[in-house]
């Protein structure tokens, strides 16, 4: 058989790289390949002339997308039509895709972020005189037009418009009143013009006579105080005289007038009228019965019994402060006498007169100051006698513990003897006496006491260990109700609180025995955290727990931001929360001690950003920084635009108050012109809060 010729083709193979646009996509073999898949290898069967595959290699590369930024302040009320849509205050920002805008054919994309310019008002508040006016660009304000608002184009710094809004308002003509009360003959002068009683009223205008230079006018009125005119009438006795106004007034001139210049309380002068009368001297007569023993003094000269009558003169002496002459005449009552005689008991007494009359002092004599019936004074003689006293004594033998009760008195080893008195216990009703002596057998109670564990707790013991003195056998009680059978010694009473008890021993006789026990008590162990705290976020503080006993051991709940939670001092690291501290406290014993400590987050989250910076190096400041409290803890993001959108400034994850991340007013080592920048910036606070500020800040020189 002859030999087959093969001939082999070669493979065909294809590279395939296209420039395409950003969105563009092409398909191969059935697969897509776009700017997420932009190359690989497909081989397509019996695709060449001769009926073999094909290796097709794509390799795409893309144009860069066409991007741009409208970034720019206009005026209020102003706007800017991109690709048709309107941008202005109310639609400020947006995205436009111009289809085949870039050189390359593909869409083009432009952001546009408007900002504006805020009105730029003017308020023009002026008073002015009546009759004047202003002009605010060309417009005139009177009084016709006192308000209105002037538009002035361009009239703002960044060349808006601005807007002046006018309100005056008008002094009126100032005028005052003159209107005062002056003597008879008085008169005023007023810008020239004499005023008196014939011409007392009248107007005077002043050109720009008031303060606001302004024109006033002043109206005059004057009255004038009636003349003063007074009447003094007065009494004098017999020979006496009066000296008024330099001039004696006696019984030979009794009256007539004085002028007083300047005398009226209005300053003006004042007359007075003088009319005297005269007082003769008087004469009286004092008769009176007085007591024994009694007395008057007339005009020092004493009158009683041995004295009883006279005539005495007193000068200045009668109500008129004239003389007087007065006739005495006494008489006297008889003498008022009595006898108190009488039996006591003999712890009986009387007291008169203040006096008191008993068995050791049995008579006497009182006299009563005005007790007789005639109001003189009266005497008693008192002679009293007394019963003899009722006695016994009471002596006894008891057992140590007991007592007895004697006339609502209690007896006993403290109190061994006394003495009792029974009023009216005798038969003739006087009082009768008891002499009490007692005397005691000893009886002693062994025992000890075991304090609680830990303070509050009722695990104490009482331990009776022995008894002597009485007969057993014994019973005892801790409440005085319930009695328990004291067989053995030591006999134990447990879980008892710390505190005072009686304790109630009874023996076979029946006896009854009273031991005050003690179980003593623990100190209670304290701890105080202090007073609950206030902190700003970001804030941190020093917590120290103070216990009045050595501590063992401390536990802090939670744990929460705190540098340690098993120390006495520790450290709150800037909470982020409002929260509530336990502690617990343990003494070498174990016993334990517990306190509380409130702590409350005030977020106020203090950040400040100037609105205005001056970048002259001049050491003021020259720098646009970002400040801010404790609760701050970092400036994510900081960027700085023009008014077109161009980024002037960047600066990312840094702390506040930082000059070193400070605009400085330089672009591309040239300062900036003086305007407004718009800012943007990320703020972190420690609670993991993020905030975004935005605002404007105006470079100036």
């Amino acid at each position: 058989m002859p030999p087959t010729l093969v001939t082999v083709s070669p493979i065909a193979t294809l590279l395939l790289d296209p420039v395409l646009c950003p969105d563009e996509e092409i398909t191969v073999n059935g697969t897509i390949y776009n700017m997420a898949n932009p190359s690989g290898v497909e081989s397509i069967p019996i695709a060449t002339p001769d009926a073999c595959d094909s290796i097709v290699t794509i390799q795409l590369s893309f144009f860069p997308p066409a991007l741009g930024i409208i970034a720019q302040t206009l005026c209020d009320g102003e706007s800017l039509v991109v690709n048709g849509t309107t941008y202005d205050a109310a639609n400020p920002s947006g995205t436009e895709i111009f289809s085949g805008g870039s050189v390359n054919g593909c869409d083009s994309t432009v952001t546009i972020n408007l900002g504006f310019y805020p009105p730029a008002p003017f308020n023009l508040v002026q008073t002015l005189c009546e009759g004047e006016s202003i002009s605010v660009n060309g417009t005139v304000f009177d009084q016709a037009n006192p308000s209105g608002v002037v538009v002035i184009p361009n009239g703002s710094f960044t060349g808006c418009d601005s807007t002046v809004t006018v309100a005056l308002s008008f002094l009126p003509h100032s005028i005052s009143n003159i209107t005062s009360t002056l003597c008879p003959g008085g008169f005023l002068v007023v810008n020239g013009t004499t005023y008196n009683q014939a011409n007392p009223a009248g107007v005077e205008f002043l050109p720009n006579g008031n303060y606001l230079g302004c024109d006033s006018t002043i109206n005059v009125s004057l009255s004038f105080f009636p003349p003063s005119v007074g009447t003094f009438s007065s009494t004098l006795c017999e020979g006496e005289s009066l000296m008024i106004n330099g001039t004696l007034y006696d019984q030979n001139n009794p009256g007539g007038t004085e002028l007083f210049v300047g005398g009226s309380y209005t300053g003006c002068d004042s007359t007075l009228q003088v009319s005297l009368s005269f007082v003769p001297n008087s004469v009286n007569n004092l008769s009176a019965t007085l007591c024994l023993g009694e007395s008057i003094v007339v005009n020092g000269v004493t009158f009683n019994q041995a004295n009883p009558s006279g005539t005495e003169f007193l000068p200045n002496g009668n109500a008129a402060g004239c003389d007087s002459t007065i006739n005495v005449s006494l008489s006297f009552f008889p003498p008022a006498n009595g006898v108190l005689s009488t039996v006591l008991c003999a712890e009986d007494f009387v007291v008169i007169n203040g006096t008191v009359y008993n068995s050791g002092n049995p008579s006497g004599m009182e006299v009563f100051p005005g007790g007789s019936a005639n109001g003189c004074d009266s005497t008693l003689t008192i002679a009293l006698s007394f019963l003899p006293p009722i006695e016994f004594s009471l002596l006894d033998t008891l057992v140590s513990g007991q007592f007895i009760t004697v006339n609502g008195t209690i007896y006993n080893e403290t109190n061994p003897s006394g003495t009792q008195v029974f009023f009216n216990g005798s038969f003739q009703g006087c009082d009768s006496t008891v002499n009490i002596q007692l005397f005691f057998e000893e009886f002693e109670l062994e025992f000890s006491t075991l304090a609680p564990s830990c303070f509050g707790f009722q695990d104490g013991q009482f331990v009776i260990e022995g008894i002597s003195g009485g007969k057993p056998p014994y019973s005892v009680s801790i409440d005085g109700i319930f009695f328990e059978p004291l067989d053995t010694f030591p006999f134990v009473w447990s879980d008892l609180p710390a505190g005072s008890y009686q304790l109630t021993v009874q023996d076979a006789n029946g006896e009854t025995y009273l031991i005050n026990i003690v179980i003593p008590s623990k100190i209670e162990p304290l701890l105080d955290l202090g007073p609950d705290l206030e902190l700003e976020l970001g804030e941190s503080a020093d917590l120290e727990a103070v216990a009045n006993f050595p501590v063992a051991q401390i536990n802090w709940l939670p744990s929460t931001w705190l540098d340690c939670d098993t120390c006495l001092l520790t450290t709150l690291i800037a909470p982020q929360s409002d929260i509530t501290y336990t502690v617990t406290a343990l003494d070498p014993d174990g016993c334990p001690a517990t306190d509380f400590l409130s702590v409350r987050v005030l977020k106020l989250r203090k950040l400040f950003i100037p609105s205005v910076f001056s970048p002259n190096a001049d050491g003021a400041n020259d720098l646009f920084v970002i400040y801010g409290g404790v609760e701050v803890r970092q400036i994510r993001e900081f960027q700085v635009y023009n008014r077109w959108g161009s980024l002037m400034y960047r600066a990312s994850n840094f702390q506040p108050n930082d000059p070193a991340f400070g605009w400085d007013g330089y672009f591309q080592d040239r300062l900036m012109d003086v305007g407004v920048y718009v800012y943007y910036a990320e703020v972190e606070f420690v609670d993991g809060v993020v905030e975004v500020v935005k605002g404007g800040v105006t470079l100036v020189r």
